[in-house]
């Protein structure tokens, strides 16, 4: 049962109503929620769409390959004169040609989810994709083009910031963050959880609002065993999460390691100022994986009553 969300999803919903094509970028820490939230937005509006997704440390070629078999089926007439497929661009102008295939006027939605996996090095993705979106989808007023990432290093410079091919060019950008308490009482409930609310806050300081975690809890278990089940059993979807969210999601892992581990140090947090006395290193050499830290929900900025701002883990 899908719950909450209930802001991005208008914001998705007014983009559906204007009468042009939209660029839309959703990024945020994976279990997150994304792919399952523009899902809903699909469905919940009937709309035709095509969806595909990167795979972490695959080939430009396999990707390819696996782009191109979900347009074919995304197509519901033959293509004609096939050319063979040898880079991103041969993809994207079979995209193209499948999509002028479609007669109707209604709004067709292109989710590309885990988008920094494909744009491999030296692959040219995100370039021909560029073209797609400036050339062909902008020109139109019936496309949904959604970008999707948890990569947030990879989001933030190369696709909000970016300052060349795609600036200026996003309609609407959506930082999804963990649900708060309310909502995640209420996907708890929506599992049949019958926790009492001391059960639900325990699960929450534990798990935090991240939708996959509290998806996966055991109802029929109390909340301590359901947590010790996610964080201790033998297969525990938490055992090794910590490593492999840090692999897949920060390019500079090493520098990101080690904010959090001084952030840990200290419940209250740190000043910029302070960070950069304990680290012995100046602050712009962190301001940006720091910021890429926040996006992806690791931390939190929060501003003091001394209005001097603090980040904590």
């Amino acid at each position: 049962m899908f719950v909450a969300r209930e802001k991005e999803l208008n914001d998705l919903n007014n983009e559906l109503l204007k009468d042009e094509s939209s660029l839309i970028v959703v990024y945020g820490r994976r279990r997150i929620g994304k792919t399952e939230t523009i899902r809903h937005f699909i469905s919940t509006n009937s709309l035709l769409n095509l969806e595909v997704s990167g795979v972490y440390g695959s080939s430009k070629k396999i990707q390819m390959k696996s782009f191109v078999k979900r347009i074919k089926r995304f197509t519901d007439i033959s293509i004609q004169n096939e050319e063979p497929i040898l880079s991103w661009n041969d993809v994207f102008d079979l995209l193209e040609q499948s999509i002028i295939s479609f007669k109707s006027k209604e709004k067709k939605v292109i989710f590309i989810d885990e988008f920094p996996w494909l744009d491999t090095q030296k692959s040219g993705f995100l370039e021909a994709f560029s073209e797609f979106w400036n050339l062909f989808c902008s020109k139109r007023k019936d496309m949904i083009v959604i970008v999707c990432g948890s990569a947030a290093s990879y989001m933030i410079n190369k696709i909000i910031r970016n300052k060349k091919t795609m600036h200026a060019r996003i309609n609407l950008k959506i930082n999804m963050k963990q649900f708060k308490l309310k909502d995640a009482k209420k996907m708890l409930e929506s599992k049949g959880c019958k926790w009492s609310n001391k059960g639900i806050i325990d699960t929450y300081i534990a798990l935090g609002g991240v939708a996959k975690y509290l998806n996966e809890s055991k109802c029929s278990m109390s909340p301590h065993a359901n947590i010790e089940y996610l964080c201790f059993s033998d297969n525990a979807l938490l055992r090794d999460e910590y490593e492999d969210l840090f692999e897949s999601l920060f390019e500079r892992a090493t520098v990101h390691r080690k904010l959090m581990d001084k952030l840990a140090t200290k419940w209250s947090g740190y000043t910029k100022q302070e960070l950069s006395k304990l680290l012995k290193v100046s602050q712009s050499s962190f301001t940006l994986p720091l910021d890429e830290l926040v996006s992806s929900g690791f931390v939190s900025s929060v501003k003091k009553f001394d209005l001097m701002k603090k980040t904590g883990g």
